[in-house]
């Protein structure tokens, strides 16, 4: 059997259009209604002021994001276009400048209609297990599902920090290092120490303060909503929350914090700058 210089090239580049044609037809299978995208849109103060070309961008990840996720609907929670819409949109607002391969691998979205219960188990200092049950707006199992909660869940323009479909899926880019540890994985102009100082510094200095509280018998007068305190993970996640819905406040009480935030997320959310396809991560 003769071999045909140059054949393999070619089947490749047949195989290569043959998967970019069938993920072109699933994409347009899966294409976003105009009206619940300009209600999605509509709904939430995350996504003001961003260009037609951002939204744009947005919109092509949450179509991505849709097509490689499963939502399912909890306690006979029915998933709407609009509910799976608006938790890819609010998701992917978190990676418009990166790609939505900086999530941990996950296929898996619960919805339930309202907060849910958890079993907890929690290791005292003596190394006694406690077993309990906790009520929960949202979770990010490791290399697990995203549950949420959609009355938390759902969009909306009222001013305020919470954001319980961004504090999850930040869970997510922190889990893609290996853990839920506070430590994303950084893009490669990024110092790991830098990092390290400005997040691990300020969760300490609230922690430290949190403490004092404790043993004076007060409030801790923490910096930004205590559940930060938690652990470094948590930490990172009620951070992010605040750099997308009060991006000033955050920047005037952890400007470190800020500044790496502004490097990871490529973008000052104080001032909106229209979406520009980045250098690839070498």
């Amino acid at each position: 059997m003769t071999r045909i210089a140059g054949a393999p090239l070619a089947v490749l580049d047949q195989i290569r259009s043959w998967h970019e044609g069938r993920q072109a037809r699933r994409l347009a299978r899966l294409a976003i209604d105009d009206g619940i995208w300009r209600q999605v849109m509509a709904a939430s103060p995350v996504f003001d002021n961003m260009s037609d070309a951002a939204k744009g961008r947005l919109r092509d990840l949450s179509t991505r994001f849709l097509l490689e996720k499963r939502f399912f609907g909890a306690q006979g929670f029915l998933i709407h276009p609009s509910v799976s819409v608006s938790i890819a949109a609010q998701a992917c607002r978190l990676v418009l400048h990166m790609e939505l391969d900086h999530f941990a691998p996950f296929r898996t979205i619960i919805v339930y209609p309202g907060s849910f219960v958890a079993e907890r188990e929690e290791e005292d200092e003596l190394g006694i297990v406690h077993s309990g049950y906790e009520e929960l707006d949202g979770e990010s199992m490791e290399q697990g599902a995203v549950v949420l909660a959609w009355s938390e869940a759902q969009p909306r323009q009222e001013l305020g920090t919470s954001n319980v479909v961004m504090h999850e899926f930040a869970h997510k880019l922190d889990e893609a290092s290996g853990s839920q540890n506070g430590v994303p994985i950084l893009h490669p102009e990024m110092n790991p120490t830098h990092w390290q100082l400005a997040l691990r510094g300020a969760y300490t200095r609230m922690v430290e303060e949190s403490q004092r509280a404790v043993s004076e018998g007060r409030v801790a007068a923490t910096v930004i909503d205590d559940y930060a305190t938690t652990n470094p993970a948590e930490f990172f996640a009620v951070c992010v929350e605040y750099f997308f819905h009060a991006p000033e406040f955050l920047a005037e009480n952890l400007p470190a914090v800020f500044e790496q935030f502004c490097a990871f997320f490529r973008e000052d959310t104080r001032h909106f700058a229209d979406w520009i396809p980045p250098e690839p991560d070498q």
